[in-house]
């Protein structure tokens, strides 16, 4: 299921209408979510008792031997399993064993790797995708992020610069709009995200490649000249946009893949894959090609010494306005 679909889940399972899972494995790489969905799965344990009755892990066999403890006046007991590393094959038969014949009330939480889930997985099992979020899945949990006190409105450009900022990391967007609701007095401008959350080179490569993409040479002038004011070096630029055409070919030659697969297989957050796929459609797959060898040769004239790293940035960025 969606991360979004938990709460639903949940509830519906509190009221009788549907059974717990006998373990929730969480996949997907967004830190908050999967934070999340442990405070969720934790809110179905009477408060009273809850320190009682849920526990967090590092081992197979720590994690059986709180599943196989009675609860505490409470018909569920909740352990989380957080291992340190990957579990062996003995961890994974360990687990393999118990989920054969899960104990009644007793759920079993996995935050570990999407491997882990995916050995470890039976019909007893639901998985929670804990992955990017979808743009409407986006909004909502911004929304909630929002009405939590101290309330705070946002305006509809400044979301949307948050989003593209953060390219829809829900870890640091929650980490940002409390920021931002300190700063704003109950309303969030456009002008308060520009000013307040950090526009690092991975972002702005991010608006340099879309510029490049729409062949807007002003807005990619002026991204370049921004980022050589904030000192960053021309080899730092170059090897960024190249990093940036190259995942976008990956992409462009994997469609076919999940954002989590491509996520792992670029080592990158699943949410800046949403993103990327954006960014992907501006470009054919033969121009994406002769954008990363271009880029590529304009890095290896570097070395070799046959031209400056700063005549190549430049050099790059007008050449990608033109394939």
């Amino acid at each position: 299921m969606k991360f979004g679909e938990l709460t639903a889940h949940l509830n519906s399972a509190l009221n009788g209408d549907a059974k717990f899972a006998a373990a929730y494995l969480l996949v997907g790489g967004d830190g908050f979510l999967r934070s999340e969905a442990k405070r969720l799965l934790k809110s179905v344990l009477l408060e009273d008792f809850a320190s009682f009755n849920f526990s967090t892990v590092q081992t197979a066999d720590e994690a059986v031997d709180a599943l196989m403890t009675v609860p505490v006046f409470d018909e569920h007991r909740i352990c989380v399993l957080s291992p340190d590393k990957e579990p062996g094959e003995q961890d994974v038969a360990t687990l393999a064993a118990y989920l054969a014949s899960p104990v009644h009330g007793s759920i079993l939480v996995l935050d570990g790797s999407d491997a882990t889930a995916k050995k470890v997985g039976t019909k007893a099992c639901q998985k929670v995708d804990c992955g990017a979020l979808s743009e409407e899945e986006l909004h909502a949990q911004i929304a909630k992020l929002l009405a939590a006190p101290p309330a705070a409105e946002m305006d509809a450009r400044a979301e949307e610069e948050l989003v593209r900022r953060t390219q829809g990391s829900m870890a640091r967007i929650a980490s940002e709009i409390e920021k931002l609701k300190a700063y704003s007095y109950g309303k969030i401008l456009p002008g308060d995200v520009r000013l307040l959350v950090g526009a690092d080179l991975d972002y702005q490569a991010y608006l340099l490649a879309d510029a490049v993409s729409k062949k807007n040479a002003n807005d990619a002038l002026t991204i370049l000249s921004y980022l050589i004011d904030e000192g960053f070096a021309p080899w730092t630029i170059l090897s960024s946009l190249y990093d940036r055409y190259r995942k976008l070919l990956h992409i462009s030659l994997n469609k076919n893949l999940t954002n989590d697969a491509l996520a792992e297989l670029l080592g990158v957050k699943s949410g800046a894959i949403y993103f990327m796929r954006k960014e992907v459609d501006g470009y054919t797959q033969i121009r994406l090609k002769r954008c990363v060898d271009r880029l590529h040769a304009l890095q290896y004239d570097i070395v070799s010494g046959k031209r400056s790293d700063e005549s190549a940035m430049h050099q790059a960025v007008l050449e990608l306005l033109n394939i």
